[in-house]
């Protein structure tokens, strides 16, 4: 052995226990995003170091076969970390990595074939002298390619990382090219093989000049974060739309939102499509609750972007609201029923009466309020029980819901006390059905058939009842139907009185 050849064998040793520490310390890190795929990195480094210097020292040019396997470790090591890098480490699946090892398995298991090495001789400077076969080159083509495309990829992602690491994106996807056309060229230019032992030497120190970075903090540094990585991660569904609305770009989100309807498949054609009702609802800037064809909610912002002081491009962002409106929507609902009569309470009263009223007014319709009081009610809870106090009052709000007309409101305004809105129904129309709720009231047993006739309690109603007259407000038509009310309990209860007229109607 030279003195050349022992430098080359110290330098390759040192180099090889240099990497198995790597491979440890990247072992130990698992946890960090990039640690397992340096750790690959290394450890096909380390293969390929220890070749040469195996080969000085034993005189055994067989050696140089280690630079199949410690090659290929290399290259998934490296792909596996731009894979990482970009964002889609998940294609590191089992599958695609079995096609990927296809051939370097192949030329593995072919290695003392004449179509891997068609002349390999010990070397007192290199370890060995090598002519490839046909299968090597196929190995260095096909090494060469797989390189070449994540160091495209990686580079292509580098005009959307976030602030320095562009650089640091760039750097790396022109020192995967600089390594890849260093580490074969050495194999494709004749003259150049015996300089093969330094290439993955040049490569380790190359990867040792960044462990000052991962020293000083984690590798999570060199991970890739692009604007399209961010978009894609955040719920809210978020579109840029060209001046001509046409849809320029769109998160994961978006398309699942926005753009596609359930059972469209993603396409050129369909980013051109949105929501008839969104389009309108994003024709201006601002904020605004919008309701799609397929009955989904959406919360839109929409925010156009200028430049000159004409308009590039409009940005929508979206949140889908669609279960927060139902429950805010069953929330409403259980806060304005009764729930012993499952009628409507006096707060749902409160928001109906005006617009109705207006209605009324505006196609100079009849309109007329009823106000419904069920009698006695304490005695009834005092002398047969809550329980059947509470039967009657389930047996008026079902006598009122059963003649309830389609524009008809009925609710419990509280206590022993119902209000019957009737739109288009004139004060004598009133009367007759307020008469034929009496009658059904007293027709009511609340005891079931149980207990004698004499002894049932009887159910009656006093009602009062006010017309609108132009100019009425809401307030003025129920202090109107409670005065008729007032009239009827305090002239005997169990009868119809209407406002103005307190002798139109007679006691039954």
């Amino acid at each position: 052995m030279t003195g050349l050849g022992g430098a080359l064998a110290t330098a390759g040793t040192l180099t090889a226990a240099a990497a198995v520490v790597e491979v440890v310390r990247g072992v130990r890190r698992r946890s960090l995003p990039l640690s397992l795929p340096r750790a690959v990195m290394w450890l096909g480094l380390a293969i390929c170091v220890i070749a040469a210097p195996i080969a000085l020292v034993t005189g055994r040019a067989t050696a140089a076969y280690l630079m199949i396997p410690g090659s290929t470790v290399l290259v998934v090591g490296v792909v596996w970390q731009v894979l990482v890098r970009v964002g889609l480490g998940g294609l590191m699946r089992p599958s695609w990595v079995a096609i990927g090892l296809s051939i370097p398995v192949t030329v593995l298991a072919l290695s003392a074939s004449p179509l891997v090495l068609e002349k390999l001789e010990p070397s007192p400077t290199s370890g060995w002298l090598f002519v490839p076969g046909p299968l090597l080159w196929l190995l260095v083509v096909w090494m060469c390619l797989i390189l070449l495309v994540v160091a495209v990829v990686e580079v292509s992602q580098a005009v959307q990382a976030v602030g320095p690491l562009r650089v640091d994106v760039v750097v790396d996807g022109v020192r995967v090219v600089v390594g890849c056309t260093l580490w074969f060229g050495l194999v494709v230019v004749e003259p150049w093989r015996p300089l093969l032992p330094l290439a993955p030497m040049a490569i380790a120190l190359g990867m040792l000049a960044g462990w000052r970075s991962g020293r000083n903090g984690s590798n999570a540094r060199g991970l890739q974060v692009s604007t399209s990585q961010v978009l894609d991660r955040i719920s809210d569904a978020v579109v840029v739309l060209g001046p001509d609305g046409s849809v320029a770009d769109a998160n994961d989100r978006a398309r699942s939102l926005l753009l596609f309807g359930p059972g469209d498949r993603p396409g050129l054609q369909r980013r051109a499509l949105l929501d008839q009702e969104l389009r309108v609802g994003i024709a201006q800037d601002g904020e605004r609750t919008v309701t799609l064809v397929d009955g989904r909610v959406v919360r839109v912002r929409v925010t156009t972007v200028r430049e000159l002081g004409y308009p590039v491009a409009r940005i929508v962002t979206a949140r889908d609201i669609t279960e927060l409106e139902r429950l805010r929507a069953e929330l409403h609902e259980q806060a304005s029923r009764d729930p012993l009569t499952g009628l409507r309470n006096r707060r749902h009263l409160s928001s109906r009466l005006s617009s109705a009223m207006a209605d009324a007014a505006r196609t100079h319709t009849p309109f007329c309020l009823a106000m419904v009081d069920l009698d006695n009610l304490k005695q009834l809870n005092d002398g047969a029980g809550h329980l059947v106090g509470d039967r009657a009052l389930i047996a008026v709000a079902g006598v009122l819901r059963d003649d309830k007309r389609r524009d008809d409101v009925v609710v419990r305004a509280g206590g022993d006390e119902f209000m019957v809105i009737m739109p288009g129904t004139c004060r004598d129309h009133a009367r007759e059905r307020a008469e034929a709720w009496r009658a059904a009231a007293a027709a009511v047993d609340l005891l079931g058939g149980d207990g004698d006739d004499a002894g049932r309690p009887a159910v009656t109603l006093s009602i009062g009842i006010a017309q609108m007259t132009p100019g009425m407000l809401a307030e003025d038509l129920v202090n109107a139907a409670d005065e008729a009310l007032y009239v009827a309990k305090t002239s005997g209860r169990d009868q119809v009185q209407l406002t103005g007229a307190p002798d139109s109607v007679t006691p039954a």
